[in-house]
């Protein structure tokens, strides 16, 4: 969902490096080196005073192995077919060509993003890459592209923390978001994954069962915290959107905000502002017809930022 006035458009990250870091805890002392703690002591001080000139390098790497899924989340800008890149996946060459320039200061990477990532046929090299390199790893899975097999490897290669996106306790009201899962599949995952576990004498994947809290779900979290006891999963975490997102998006169309996304205004972003006659204040072209590449455009007083980044698909 994109919320966007004439004026301004602006985007917000809720989750932040520390976040992550904090789900590893206690197990991260494990991946710690004098090196890393030095340079996210320095990220953070950089980040704090708002350094101009910055000597720390990324201490956690967010990478998106593919940008395919199996189900249609709403709020998702995948599942809602407003991903602007086409379909992708990302090659073991790739993954390690990104790791390894910052691998040495690396304390975590996250594998996850708009797709899920076991559609992903390299994700337990990649994982595995990352636990013999000394580095932590953690991803979301709606659970829905993976069987045994692709369990046992992601076991076996050493992930430490694994979120299990599981919004409902019946498959009524579990599909109203997760469009075309299956409840059903996500709870026998949930369940051999923690046989892979005890089968292997492994305490990891830590198992996180993520439940959405939306207006048509509310009513079973008493029955969730339930089900949790016995179905495998480490920990509960009760994730309550509905102040975080449906507050605020209210607060802006009331505010006379135009806000894209369910209930309000269809159609995808690039529509919209040409039926308001609104048109780009720059234009990049490309040079060969396979280059593709994201711009974000960013005022600050009388100056004007682009952020240009190259979004070729290696094959």
């Amino acid at each position: 969902m994109r919320a966007f006035s004439k004026k301004k458009y602006a985007l917000s990250e809720g989750e932040t490096s520390r976040k992550y870091i904090g789900a590893l805890w206690p197990r991260i002392h494990r991946y710690l080196t004098p090196r890393k703690l030095l340079n996210a002591a320095r990220v953070e001080r950089e980040s704090r005073t708002r350094a101009v000139r910055v000597r720390g390098k990324p201490y956690v790497l967010h990478l998106e192995p593919t940008n395919i899924c199996s189900v249609r989340c709403p709020y998702c800008r995948t599942g809602a077919g407003d991903n602007e890149l086409p379909n992708g996946m990302m090659s073991f060459a790739s993954f390690k060509r990104i790791f390894d320039h910052l691998r040495d200061d690396l304390i975590m990477v996250r594998l996850d993003g708009a797709g899920e990532p076991f559609i992903n046929k390299h994700i337990s090299e990649m994982v595995s890459y990352c636990h013999y390199h000394g580095v932590a790893t953690t991803m979301s899975t709606n659970l829905q592209s993976c069987d045994d097999h692709d369990l046992e490897e992601v076991v076996r290669a050493g992930l430490d923390y694994l979120i299990c996106s599981i919004d409902g306790t019946t498959q009524e009201v579990y599909e109203k978001y997760r469009i075309k899962g299956s409840l059903e599949k996500c709870l026998l995952n949930l369940r051999s994954l923690a046989d892979i576990k005890q089968r292997l004498g492994s305490s990891t994947p830590f198992t996180d069962w993520q439940f959405l809290i939306f207006d048509h779900s509310l009513h079973q979290v008493e029955e969730v915290k339930r089900m949790v006891v016995g179905s495998g999963a480490d920990r509960l975490s009760l994730n309550d959107v509905r102040p975080e997102t449906r507050k605020k998006i209210k607060e802006l169309a009331d505010a006379g905000v135009q806000v894209l996304g369910p209930g309000y205004r269809e159609g995808t972003l690039e529509e919209i502002l040409s039926a308001d006659g609104l048109v780009p204040d720059t234009e990049f072209r490309n040079a060969s017809p396979n280059a593709r590449f994201e711009k974000i455009h960013r005022r600050d007083g009388e100056t004007d930022s682009y952020f240009i980044s190259n979004q070729a698909v290696e094959e």
